[in-house]
């Protein structure tokens, strides 16, 4: 194993740590592995740069600026009102419809990106039709994945397509997962809405959180807490500082 090999291990099992351990944004570690591979050696100098300038980074870029344009215009709002009425009570036709949203949305925008935009959306039709989230939450998350097989705007084939270019080779298309990736999609669909939602948890986090608060009022009640317990405000300047 020759040193630059060494160099670029280390640098990765660094990134990783520090990815891991949540203490620096992943958007700056990002950036400075990207900088230690200059001073390294790794590539050189006037190489450091050159992915920003990638058609596959402008696209990952672009379609984040979809993605927060959707969030914030109140697309995700009139998705969640479309799901109520065209869905109503119905557990098996809203699992159907939500993973038509999800799936649909991840055509065109990166999986993570489609997942956020629809998931308030989710959560807005489970409070008004009271289905636990837990029966529609891990089918919207799979159909993200889905749907994003059929066309080029998952992260892993952008950059793909972008290797492929910076080789002097044709890029991929957009549709050219079409026939596999969709035929993939459907039958995980179909697998999802006659078998896989059946294994799911029933279970809502917010009753389980009502569960919790009112389990430790009852303990806050038994040990009289309220009565034993006093609050000293320390002003500034005190010599306590």
């Amino acid at each position: 194993m020759d040193t630059q090999t060494i160099i670029l291990l280390v640098i990765l099992v660094v990134a990783i740590i520090v990815f891991m351990s949540e203490r620096l944004r992943a958007d700056v570690v990002a950036i400075l592995v990207m900088l230690s591979l200059g001073p390294t050696g790794l590539v050189a100098p006037r190489q450091v740069f050159s992915g920003l300038s990638s058609s596959a980074v402008m696209l990952v870029i672009a379609v984040s600026i979809l993605t927060g344009g959707l969030f914030r215009t109140g697309v995700s709002a009139v998705i969640g009102r479309w799901l109520v009425r065209a869905g109503g009570a119905s557990e098996g036709r809203m699992t159907a419809l939500v993973m038509a949203a999800a799936g649909g949305l991840s055509l065109f925008m990166n999986n993570i990106a489609s997942a956020a935009v629809i998931m308030p959306a989710v959560m807005d039709a489970t409070r008004r039709t009271r289905i636990s989230p837990s029966k529609l939450l891990m089918p919207m998350a799979l159909a993200t994945h889905l749907g994003g097989m059929a066309t080029l705007f998952t992260t892993a084939s952008i950059v793909s397509s972008g290797v492929l270019q910076s080789a002097g080779l044709q890029g991929l298309g957009v549709f050219d997962f079409a026939a596999v990736g969709g035929a993939a999609a459907l039958l995980g669909f179909v697998y999802i809405q006659f078998i896989g939602r059946r294994a799911l948890p029933d279970r809502s986090p917010a009753a389980e959180i009502v569960e919790l608060q009112q389990g430790t009022a009852d303990l806050a009640e038994s040990y009289r807490l309220s009565q034993r317990l006093s609050h000293v405000l320390i002003e500034t300047g005190s010599p306590l500082i």
